[in-house]
C-alpha cells in the first residue's frame, strides 16, 4: 500500500482519498441501517460496488503491478483525471437519491401464484427464440453448447456472424430480440421461488440463455442474469444478507469474466485449452484487466476541451438516430464522437478498435464537470422512484424480476459510455419489464 500512495501525485491522492470516503460513507450506512439487508440492494449500493472496482481497486491494481500501458500507450497520466469525474459521479448520485420524492399512484396488480409470471417468461423467452432465429438460423442449436459451436460447420459456413442477408439492415434488431431471455429468464426465477413452479423448465431457460451468451462472448450479458437471479433470490423472501457471501459472489463472477475473457471467440464459444493451467486466483485476477477502461476513461477526459471542443447534446441526438438503419440514413454517423478522441488517445484509428470507458466520461465529453453531475443527478432520480416503486411493489413476483433487472443494468449504463448503443440494449433488456409493469398496474386507492 506505501508503495501505492509513493506513486500518487498530490492531486491524485486528494480525489482518491475523496472517493474512498464516499464509498465509505455508502458502505457504512449499509452496515448501520435499520433495514439493513434491504440497503445492500438499493441502487446506491449497486453504483458503490461498480465504483469500487472500476474506480478503486482496478486502478490501484494497475499502479501497483505497473500495469498502466494499453495498446502501446502510456496512460498514467489519466488518474486524476478519472478519479476526478468518478467523485463527481458518485456525489451527484447520491444528493439525488436522498431526495424525497412522492408515493407512486399505481400499483402492480397480485400475481400471489406466479403464474401471471410464469406466463410472461415463457411468451419472452420463446418470443426471444425465434426472433433470433430469424438471423441466426440453425446456428441457434449449436450457440446453446458454447464448447461445442466451434466445430459446427453448415452449409460450408464457419460460424454465425451476427449478419443476416435476408434480414439486411433490421438484422441487428433481431440479433438485440436475445436480450429478451433476461428479463423472460427473470420471470420463471421469481414464479418458481413463489411455488415452485416447473423447475425443469426454469433450468431449461438458465442452460438457453446462458449457454448462448457465452457463445456469443458478450460477457455483460452473463453477469446480469447472474446477478439479477442472486438479486431475486434474496428479495423474493427478504434473506438475511452477509457482506462476506457477497464478496465471494463477486469472486465467483470475476472467475467467470476471466474464463470467458480467456478463453472466448466472439460468436463461436468457449476453447478451454486456452485455460492451460491458470489457476482460480490467475482467471479471477484477469477479470482485473477491464479495469483499463479506467484510463481510458480519463484519457477521454483530458482530451476536452484542450484538444477537443465539447460535444453537447450529440449522443442524446444520436440516441435517436441509431435505431434507423444505416439503408434508410445513408449519412448517418453516430459513433465518430466516439472513435475520433479514442484514435487521439491511442495515436491510431485501428488501434482504438473496442476502447471502451466508464459512462461519466461520455457526460463529461458533453460539457465537463457540469454535465457529470446533472447526468448522474437525473440517473439518481430515476433510480429513486424505482426504489419507492419496488417498496409498495416488493412481495410481488413480477415486482422482485423487474426490479432487479433494472438494478443489475447499472452495470451496463456505467461501465459503458456510448448513450446510443446503451439505449438499444436498454430496449431489449429492461423495456420489455417496464412495458409490463405498466400493462398490468392499477390504480391506488386512498
Amino acid at each position: 500500500m506505501i508503495y501505492i500512495i509513493d506513486q500518487l501525485s498530490t492531486s491524485e491522492t486528494l480525489w482518491l482519498l475523496i472517493l474512498i470516503i464516499e464509498i465509505g460513507l455508502v458502505l457504512c450506512n449499509a452496515l448501520v441501517s435499520r433495514d439493513r439487508n434491504m440497503s445492500w440492494f438499493q441502487p446506491p449500493m449497486i453504483v458503490t460496488v461498480i465504483f469500487l472496482y472500476y474506480t478503486l481497486i482496478g486502478p490501484l491494481y494497475l499502479i501497483y503491478n505497473n500495469d498502466t500501458v494499453d495498446r502501446l500507450v502510456n496512460l498514467r497520466y489519466t488518474f486524476d483525471f478519472a478519479w476526478q469525474g468518478a467523485c463527481i459521479a458518485l456525489f451527484a448520485f447520491m444528493c439525488a437519491y436522498l431526495i424525497k420524492q412522492p408515493n407512486p399512484k399505481t400499483i402492480l396488480i397480485p400475481d400471489n401464484s406466479g403464474s401471471i409470471s410464469y406466463k410472461l417468461g415463457n411468451y419472452l423467452n420463446l418470443a426471444s427464440l425465434f426472433l433470433f432465429s430469424l438471423v441466426a438460423g440453425f446456428f441457434i442449436f449449436s450457440l446453446i453448447n458454447p464448447f461445442y459451436s466451434a466445430e459446427v460447420f453448415i452449409d460450408g459456413a464457419a460460424r454465425y456472424d451476427g449478419s443476416s442477408l435476408i434480414l439486411g439492415p433490421f438484422a441487428n434488431y433481431l440479433n438485440l430480440s436475445i436480450n429478451f431471455l433476461v428479463p423472460g429468464t427473470f420471470f420463471l426465477f421469481a414464479s418458481f421461488l413463489r411455488k415452485n413452479r416447473n423447475p425443469i423448465n426454469l433450468l431449461f431457460w438458465y442452460f438457453v440463455s446462458i449457454g448462448i451468451y457465452t457463445s456469443l462472448g458478450f460477457r455483460y450479458r452473463i453477469l446480469l442474469i447472474l446477478a439479477g437471479s442472486f438479486c431475486i433470490w434474496f428479495l423474493s423472501a427478504k434473506r438475511k444478507f452477509n457482506p462476506f457471501y457477497g464478496v465471494i459472489g463477486v469472486l465467483f463472477l470475476m472467475i467467470i469474466v476471466g474464463i470467458i475473457g480467456v478463453s472466448r471467440t466472439y460468436y463461436v464459444g468457449l476453447d478451454v485449452g486456452k485455460l492451460g493451467d491458470e489457476s482460480f486466483l490467475t482467471l479471477a485476477l484477469e477479470s482485473m484487466k477491464d479495469a483499463k477502461i479506467f484510463m481510458t476513461t480519463g484519457a477521454v477526459m483530458s482530451a476536452f476541451p484542450s484538444d477537443f471542443s465539447f460535444i453537447g447534446l450529440e449522443p442524446i441526438i444520436n440516441t435517436f438516430l441509431l435505431p434507423i438503419p444505416s439503408a434508410f440514413l445513408s449519412n448517418k454517423d453516430t459513433i465518430s464522437y466516439i472513435t475520433d478522441v479514442t484514435s487521439f488517445i491511442y495515436r491510431s484509428p485501428y488501434a482504438n478498435a473496442g476502447a471502451a470507458f466508464l459512462n461519466y466520461a461520455e457526460l463529461y465529453m458533453m460539457g465537463g464537470p457540469l454535465a457529470i453531475f446533472v447526468g448522474y443527478f437525473l440517473l439518481g432520480l430515476i433510480y429513486r422512484k424505482l426504489w419507492i416503486w419496488f417498496t409498495f411493489n416488493s412481495t410481488n413476483p413480477l415486482a422482485q424480476a423487474i426490479y432487479s433487472n433494472c438494478l443489475v443494468f447499472l452495470y451496463v449504463v456505467i461501465s459503458r459510455g456510448y448513450l446510443p448503443q446503451v439505449a438499444m440494449v436498454f430496449a431489449f433488456t429492461v423495456l420489455p419489464g417496464l412495458l409490463i409493469a405498466r400493462k398490468y398496474s392499477k390504480p391506488i386507492r386512498v
